[in-house]
């Protein structure tokens, strides 16, 4: 896969799961497939590919159709809380990736519930 699509699978991956957010924020509910690809994408900690993080393109629909209407003229389908949501997690990560120690406590808390949540899904 060429980089422009990776960038964009994990973009579409990013938004997935803030629409998620703002779903279970206004409705108290979302999709269970949908969850569990995004909670997945949590312990993919060597992924040989970005797909390898979501597990298959397919898993991605709700996310592929949120970067295909960001990018769309004349879509209606925009929805600026989600958006809004992945800007500040993509700042978040940029201040995260500059504290080494912080990134290594993460990491062990990710390792240390991966054997739970594969046990209990």
């Amino acid at each position: 896969m060429s980089n422009s699509q990776n960038q964009v699978i994990a973009l579409a991956g990013l938004l997935q799961a803030t629409n998620l957010v703002e779903q279970i924020a206004r409705s108290g509910k979302c999709s269970d497939q949908e969850l569990e690809t995004s909670i997945h994408s949590l312990f993919a900690v060597a992924p040989e590919q970005t797909i390898d993080v979501y597990g298959d393109i397919k898993q991605l629909k709700r996310g592929l159709e949120a970067v295909k209407a960001l990018f769309s003229k004349n879509s209606q389908a925009k929805q600026l809380d989600p958006i809004r949501y992945a800007l500040a997690i993509m700042h978040l990560e940029s201040k995260l990736r500059k504290q080494p120690k912080m990134l290594s406590a993460i990491s062990k808390g990710l390792e240390q519930a991966k054997s739970p949540a594969e046990n209990f899904g």
